[in-house]
C-alpha cells in the first residue's frame, strides 16, 4: 500500500511538468514598437493541450484578466503594452486562481529614429562624412562595411539603432553597406538593409551653418534605388531631423534648385519616379531668411541608383590602386588595390565588359570584378614572365577568326606574348629581333595587330612596324616612309597610332617622331601620316598635326594638336607642349586614294588661359570621353589650380554633354589607363 502511494505521489509531478512543457503562450510582434509614450499593441497566441479553460492575466497571477478561453486562441491588446509587461497563462479548469502554466515578457524595440516609419531600413551619412546613423527592424546583428557589402568591416552590433564615428579618411562618394550578419547570413548584396553615400563638402563651405554639426539627420531609403528595368531613373524616400528647426525645405540639386518639399524639422518624404543617380538633395533651413542661401544648408543627402545593367569607366593611379566609376552619373563606385606590392601597367575592361584586367609589374595579370570590388583571381606568368627576358608592359585584346578572345602583350626586348585567359595560361611568344615601343593596335577588320618598333640607332630611322596576324605567327612588317630627323643623333619612330574603319582591311593613322637625343632638350619633329592596309600605301591625312592623342572608334578619329613652345631662352633651351583643340573627324568616302577625313567637331576650353582640356580618354558609341582641368601654362609648363575631372561629349561635334567637372578624376596629373565597361547588378529576388 505504501508503494501504490509512493507511485501516486511521484506521478502527479510528472503529469503536471508535461501539461508546462506542452503549454505556450507567445507575443507578436516581439518587440513591439511603441509609440511617443512607450505604448504599443501585440497579438498574444496561445496553447494549453491538458487545460479545458485558461484565462491570461497581466503583471500578476492576481492581476487583471486580458483573456479567457479554451485550451487554444489568440487575442490583441489594445494600445496600452509596455516594456517588461508580463502575461500569465493560467489553466482555471478547476477554479480560481488556478495553475500558471507558462508566462511570457512583452518588449519594446529600442527607441526608433523620431518620424521614421515603423519598420523602416536606414543607413545615413551625417556630420559632413564623419558619423553614419542606422535604425534596422528585422535583424539581430549588423555589421556596416566599406565600398561593397564585403568590403572593409567598420563596425558591428547587436543594437538596431545607432551612431558610429567614421573620421577623416571618409571622401565624397564613398558608400557604405548595412548588412544584415543574423545566424551568420553571408556578406553579400542579398542580405544589405541600407546603403549610405557619403557627401563631404569643404569645410569652409558649412562654416557659417551652426546645425551642421548639431546631429542633424537627412538621408534616403532605401540607399540604392533600384532600376531593374535600365530607364535611369527611380523613387526614393527621404528622411529628416533637424532639432531645434521648424521649417525646412528640400532642394534638388543646388541649395537653391528645384523645390521638393516644405515642412517641418522631422519629416519623411517619398519622391516619384525621377531620382537619378547621383542626385543631390539639399535640406535647408527655412525658419528664417533666406532659405535657399548656401549658409542655411543643413546637410546633403547623395541618392544611389542602381540599374540592372551598370556601365562604369575606370583608371589606376600609376602605381596599384584602380577606381571605377559610374559611367551613367560619375559617381565613384569603388576601389580596387592591385596585390603583392606589383604596380599596375597596363588595364582594359574585358571584351563583355564585366571585368578588368591589369597587367601588373611583377608579370602578372590581375582580374578584378568592379561589382565586389575585389581581385577576383590571377594569370601567373611572373616565373616566366612572357617567355622573355622582362615583364610585358603593355598589351591589347585581340580576337582570331573562330572569335577567340586573347590577351596580345608586348615587352621593350621585343618579345610577343599571348595570352589564354580562360585557360589562365601564356600559349605562345613571339619575337621579333628588334626593340618594340609602347603603342599597340589589334585592327578588328583584318584581325592584325600593329606594333610599331621602337627608336634605335638604325639608319637612316627605325620606322618599321611589326604585325601580328590572325594565325597568330608574325607576317610581313610595314616600313614606313623615311624620315632624317634633325640633330647630330636622331632617333625616329612611329609612337601614336590608332586604327579607323576604312575600305575592308581599315586604315591606321600614325605619327612619326624624331628626336635628337644628343639635346635632352629637344622637343622633337612630328609627320603624321596615314596608311591604307588594302594597298600597304601611306599618305599625308588631311587633318591637324602634329598631335598629341591618337583615338580611333569606327570611323572616327579623335586628335588633339599640340604645339612646343619655348620656355626658357638659354642654358638650356626648354620647350614645353601646349595643347590645343581636341578635333574629331570621320573617315568618307572619297574616289582618291587613301583614307579622307572629314571634320565633325572641335572642343575648346571656356577659357584656354585658364584652362585646359586633354584627350579624349575613351570613347563609346554615345560619349566622347574629354579631360578637364583649371590650369595656366607657365615656364614650367602646366600649373594646376584644380582636380582633373573627366566629362562626357557628344562624340561626333564634341560638344559637353555633361558639366565639365562631371567625374572627379583626383590631383594632377590625374588617373590612368581609361577603359570603358559594364556589368549586371544582382538584385535580391523578391
Amino acid at each position: 500500500m505504501k508503494f501504490r502511494l509512493l507511485l501516486t505521489a511521484l506521478s502527479l509531478p510528472i503529469f503536471c511538468s508535461l501539461a508546462f512543457a506542452q503549454a505556450s503562450l507567445t507575443g507578436s510582434p516581439n518587440p513591439f514598437v511603441a509609440d511617443s509614450n512607450g505604448l504599443g499593441q501585440i497579438t498574444l497566441t496561445w496553447s494549453a493541450p491538458a487545460a479545458s479553460s485558461i484565462e491570461i492575466h497581466v503583471n500578476s497571477v492576481a492581476g487583471a484578466i486580458f483573456a479567457a478561453g479554451t485550451s487554444a486562441g489568440s487575442a490583441q491588446t489594445g494600445l496600452w503594452v509596455t516594456d517588461g509587461m508580463q502575461f500569465f497563462l493560467q489553466d482555471v479548469s478547476a477554479g480560481e486562481p488556478g495553475t500558471t502554466l507558462t508566462t511570457f515578457t512583452a518588449h519594446a524595440a529600442p527607441p526608433g529614429l523620431p518620424g521614421l516609419p515603423a519598420g523602416t531600413n536606414i543607413l545615413i551619412s551625417s556630420n559632413n562624412g564623419q558619423q553614419l546613423t542606422y535604425a534596422v527592424s528585422g535583424a539581430s546583428e549588423i555589421e556596416i562595411h566599406l565600398n561593397t557589402p564585403s568590403g572593409t568591416l567598420l563596425a558591428q552590433s547587436t543594437e538596431l539603432q545607432a551612431t558610429v564615428n567614421t573620421g577623416s579618411w571618409v571622401t565624397n562618394g564613398m558608400r557604405f553597406y548595412l548588412q544584415d550578419v543574423s545566424g551568420g547570413h553571408p556578406l553579400t548584396y542579398q542580405y544589405t538593409l541600407a546603403t549610405a553615400v557619403a557627401t563631404v563638402e569643404p569645410i569652409a563651405i558649412f562654416a557659417v551653418v551652426p546645425n551642421f554639426t548639431s546631429g542633424v539627420l537627412f538621408g534616403g531609403t532605401p540607399g540604392i534605388a533600384s532600376d531593374p528595368s535600365n530607364t535611369g531613373v527611380s523613387t526614393t524616400s527621404l528622411y529628416w531631423n533637424a532639432p531645434g528647426v521648424t521649417d525646412v525645405e528640400v532642394h534638388v540639386g543646388a541649395a537653391d534648385g528645384p523645390l521638393f518639399a516644405a515642412a517641418g524639422g522631422n519629416s519623411f518624404y517619398m519622391t516619384g519616379d525621377w531620382v537619378t543617380d547621383g542626385m543631390q538633395f539639399y535640406l535647408q533651413n527655412a525658419s528664417s531668411g533666406n532659405s535657399t542661401a548656401p549658409a542655411n544648408t543643413l546637410a546633403i543627402t547623395t541618392v544611389d541608383v542602381q540599374s540592372a545593367l551598370t556601365r562604369y569607366i575606370a583608371a589606376n593611379d600609376g602605381v596599384n590602386k584602380l577606381s571605377v566609376f559610374n559611367s551613367s552619373s560619375g559617381q565613384p563606385i569603388t576601389e580596387i588595390v592591385v596585390p603583392d606590392g606589383a604596380r599596375a601597367l597596363d588595364m582594359h575592361a574585358s571584351p563583355d565588359g564585366s571585368e578588368i584586367y591589369v597587367l601588373a609589374s611583377n608579370g602578372n595579370y590581375y582580374v578584378a570584378d568592379p561589382l565586389t570590388a575585389s581581385i577576383k583571381s590571377k594569370i601567373n606568368l611572373s616565373t616566366s614572365f612572357n617567355g622573355g627576358p622582362v615583364p610585358a608592359q603593355h598589351f591589347t585584346w585581340i580576337h582570331n577568326v573562330k572569335a577567340q578572345y586573347l590577351i596580345l602583350a608586348t615587352d621593350p626586348s621585343g618579345i610577343i606574348s599571348i595570352v589564354d585567359p580562360v585557360a589562365s595560361a601564356l600559349v605562345k611568344t613571339l619575337s621579333c629581333q628588334c626593340a618594340l615601343g609602347p603603342s599597340l593596335v589589334f585592327s578588328p577588320y583584318d584581325l592584325r595587330t600593329y606594333i610599331p618598333e621602337a627608336a634605335t640607332a638604325k639608319v637612316p630611322d627605325a620606322n618599321q612596324i611589326v604585325v601580328v596576324d590572325s594565325g597568330l605567327t608574325l607576317d610581313t612588317p610595314v616600313v614606313g616612309p623615311v624620315y632624317m630627323g634633325n640633330g647630330t643623333s636622331p632617333r625616329t619612330a612611329f609612337e601614336n597610332i590608332a586604327v579607323v574603319q576604312s575600305g575592308l582591311a581599315g586604315a591606321l593613322v600614325l605619327q612619326l617622331v624624331s628626336r635628337d637625343i644628343a639635346n635632352s632638350y629637344d622637343a622633337g619633329a612630328r609627320v603624321l601620316y596615314s596608311y591604307d592596309v588594302a594597298s600597304n600605301t601611306f599618305y599625308s591625312p588631311n587633318v591637324v598635326s602634329p598631335v598629341s592623342t591618337l583615338l580611333g572608334f569606327g570611323k572616327h578619329l579623335y586628335l588633339q594638336a599640340v604645339s612646343f613652345v619655348q620656355t626658357s631662352c638659354c642654358n638650356p633651351v626648354v620647350y614645353k607642349d601646349l595643347y590645343g583643340s581636341i578635333f574629331g573627324y570621320e573617315v568618307v568616302d572619297s574616289a582618291s586614294p587613301g583614307p579622307k577625313f572629314q571634320l565633325e567637331g572641335t572642343a575648346n576650353p571656356p577659357n584656354p588661359g585658364s584652362e585646359l582640356l586633354l584627350g579624349p580618354v575613351a570613347v563609346d558609341p554615345a560619349f566622347a570621353y574629354l579631360t578637364y582641368a583649371q590650369a595656366s601654362f607657365g615656364p614650367s609648363g602646366y600649373v594646376y589650380q584644380s582636380p582633373v575631372y573627366i566629362y562626357k561629349a557628344d562624340p561626333l561635334t564634341l560638344e559637353p554633354v555633361t558639366p565639365l567637372t562631371f567625374l572627379n578624376a583626383g590631383p594632377a596629373p590625374g588617373l590612368v589607363g581609361w577603359t570603358l565597361g559594364s556589368y549586371v547588378f544582382p538584385f535580391p529576388a523578391n
